[in-house]
């Protein structure tokens, strides 16, 4: 049996062939990445509900009150709005000079990244304005043209509201989307007792 003997014109073509194996892979991984990615997945989730809106047979369904479709397009709009929120967290995160970490130290006070990302989300899940979020979190205080005390005013106003009203407590405690979202900017716009003279 003879032995093969590899000439250099073999093994260029040996490591060619391997590294575009390998330039194949890597496009797939991005392929996948992307595809998977919050903005693909706000862009299919539009295209998505687009799509149903505009289904004549669906549209039928909701005309004549069939709850399933209300609840399918109910559906397909809270992924949007959670994937919408949480790409706009992220995008908070990382304005705010926040990058993702392995490991992280905090000192004192300081609340993990994890923790700090979870918040922002939170409250853009909640309907508070992006804007109102990363003000809040730079300043400590909203962005009322009025100023602080103006702000403080309509948290005071609002919590007088809230102790006064028997339905508005209900639906507090019944965790109304409005009313949760009211309470987040109460929450941001309260004085800070710690802050008192």
């Amino acid at each position: 049996m003879p032995i093969e003997i590899s000439t250099p014109v073999q093994l260029e073509r040996e490591r060619m062939a391997k590294q575009a194996d390998e330039a194949n892979i890597r496009l797939e991984q991005l392929k996948k990445a992307y595809a998977e990615s919050p903005e693909m997945q706000i862009e299919r989730g539009r295209a998505a509900l687009e799509r149903l809106q505009n289904d004549a047979h669906h549209l039928n369904r909701i005309v004549s009150g069939s709850t399933a479709a209300q609840n399918e397009e109910q559906t397909l709009a809270a992924r949007l709005r959670v994937a919408e929120s949480q790409a706009e967290a992220a995008r908070l995160d990382v304005d705010m000079g926040h990058s993702p970490a392995v490991g992280q130290t905090t000192v004192g006070d300081q609340i993990p990244q994890r923790d700090h990302a979870d918040a922002v989300a939170t409250l853009v899940e909640a309907g508070v304005r992006p804007n109102m979020v990363e003000r809040f979190l730079k300043t400590g205080h909203g962005d009322d043209p009025g100023g602080r005390s103006a702000e403080e005013a309509a948290a005071a106003e609002w919590e007088r509201r809230l102790l006064t009203d028997p339905e508005k407590r209900a639906k507090f405690l019944a965790k109304d989307p409005t009313v949760m979202r009211e309470f987040a900017y109460y929450a941001m716009y309260r004085r800070d007792p710690r802050h008192e003279p």
